[in-house]
């Protein structure tokens, strides 16, 4: 079977999800404060770093790290996709398939 048009695009853009939204999730952990770990920090698990002094203040900030919730949230998007526009309208279309022929038999 031939693999149609719609499904390589679908093959593509998520193999460029899954590139993007993983360099991009590893370069704001690495690079933090810049990136989205400020703006979304709720896709971030929270750790203490080290104790620091300025200014004649102790301080200990908190670094991002690596989160399971962000991994499956970031790379279940495109499954959910998959699901929602590629599994599910086969399947409706497999099952009524299977009930043109009952009501043939008949």
């Amino acid at each position: 079977m031939p693999i149609s048009g719609p499904l390589r695009l679908g093959i593509v853009a998520t193999c460029v999800w899954f590139i993007a939204a993983t360099s991009v999730y590893l370069a704001s952990i690495a690079l933090y404060p810049v990136g989205i770990a400020t703006t979304v920090p709720w896709l971030f698990d929270w750790h203490p770093g080290v104790e620091e002094i300025r200014d004649g203040i102790a301080f200990t900030p908190d670094l991002p790290s690596w989160s399971l919730r962000a991994t499956i949230l970031l790379l279940g998007i495109p499954g959910a996709m998959w699901l929602m526009l590629y599994v599910a309208p086969k399947t409706f279309k497999w099952v009524k398939a299977g009930f043109d022929q009952d009501s043939s038999r008949e």
